[in-house]
């Protein structure tokens, strides 16, 4: 089955209606909050997500990169979900990916509810204050 018909498939079997196939993807709108981009690229299906702007300081850009990349590690090998920085929006970004030979509506599926539900974690997690840093000051009397 052709990766139009998968996608229109799947959006006929979720009753979102038409998808909008736009600049080589097709974008639809999760539970009302997460946007999800869905194109193939070398032999792969990938949904895509942004979770938010990274800051601008390098420090804290640098600080909050290493928190979420220590907590990304397990869902890489478990939930197949990654994060990864979208250098032209500045932003820190989740995507899914299965190879496109073997591609199915219920891997697209599967592959759209792990993004929508670690979307939400990631959006947490980057919304948490830094954790307080590991060197302590001893003041002596």
């Amino acid at each position: 089955m052709s990766f139009e018909n998968l996608m229109n498939s799947y959006a006929a079997r979720q009753q979102i209606g038409p998808l909008e196939y736009e600049n080589d993807r097709y974008t639809l709108v999760v539970d009302d909050r997460v946007e999800v981009a869905c194109f193939q690229a070398n032999g792969r299906f990938y949904a895509y997500c942004i979770i938010s702007k990274l800051p601008e300081d390098n420090s804290k850009r640098e600080e909050l990169l290493i928190r979420l990349l220590e907590k990304n590690l397990a869902l890489v090998a478990f939930e197949r979900v990654s994060l990864c920085i979208d250098p032209d929006e500045n932003a820190l970004a989740l995507y899914a990916s299965a190879p496109i030979k073997s591609l199915s509506v219920g891997g697209i599926e599967e592959a759209i509810v792990a993004l929508a539900n670690n979307h939400e974690l990631f959006v947490k997690w980057v919304g948490q204050s830094a954790p307080p840093s590991g060197s302590a000051m001893m003041l002596m009397p």
